[in-house]
């Protein structure tokens, strides 16, 4: 079997490309400088910089996100904002691929993680960032509603611009979730793509509940 490695030309822009996205993303790592991160690359053992070329090459996006408690070392995930190309219409594992009877996906996740030497990310390892979700859904859920019953309000007592069903529309429309394209212009800026589409998640979520009862509570009120 040839050994693993990378070549000195692909890893020279291996480490050019992880060092943009380590600093475009500083959020991810805080406390880690790419300084000392790329001296632990290039001491670190070829087949693992293998398989960081590899996570990259297949559009993972690899970037630090965490330390190993146990270990101190610096631990990398694929952190783009959707499922890679080359990695979709794949059943989880082999099990799964041999219990289909039509159109069998030519192979499974797990069996991908393991061809690059990658360990597949569990439920209990996935950081959900709660502070920056639980802004955006104050902000979604009861800043902005709030601000536009405020100015519905003022615009049904004083100014008379529009009429109650406008007024209805509105109060409506600043209780919808967040919006889809978030996620993509949080990719196309680079700002954290990841943080911006669980928070749509979440949104889309607490909008089943939250736009029902909070309709039938404001629209039943006179406007």
């Amino acid at each position: 079997m040839p050994k693993k490695e990378l070549t000195p030309d692909r890893l020279g822009a291996l480490l050019g490309t992880l060092k943009v996205r380590f600093e475009r993303n500083a959020g991810r790592h805080k406390g880690i400088e790419w300084t000392k991160m790329r001296a632990r690359l290039e001491r670190a053992d070829a087949g693992k910089l293998w398989l960081l070329g590899e996570m990259e090459r297949t559009g993972g996006e690899p970037d630090v996100v965490c330390r190993d408690k146990r270990t101190g070392e610096c631990v990398f995930f694929d952190c783009s904002a959707e499922s890679p190309k080359s990695r979709r219409s794949v059943c989880y594992d082999s099990e799964g691929r041999e219990a289909r009877t039509e159109v069998k996906p030519k192979g499974s996740a797990v069996g991908m993680a393991a061809a690059m030497g990658a360990e597949l990310l569990t439920e209990g390892a996935y950081r959900v960032d709660a502070r920056f979700t639980g802004l955006a859904l104050a902000a979604k859920f009861a800043v902005w509603p709030l601000a536009m019953l405020a100015i519905v309000a003022a615009d049904a007592a004083t100014l008379r611009f529009f009429g109650t069903e406008i007024h209805r529309v509105m109060l409506l429309l600043s209780m919808v979730p967040l919006a889809a394209n978030t996620v993509a212009f949080a990719t196309e800026l680079r700002s954290q793509p990841e943080k911006a589409a669980f928070a749509v998640l979440a949104s889309t979520i607490v909008a089943l509940f939250y736009v029902p009862a909070l309709s039938a509570l404001l629209l039943a009120a006179p406007v």
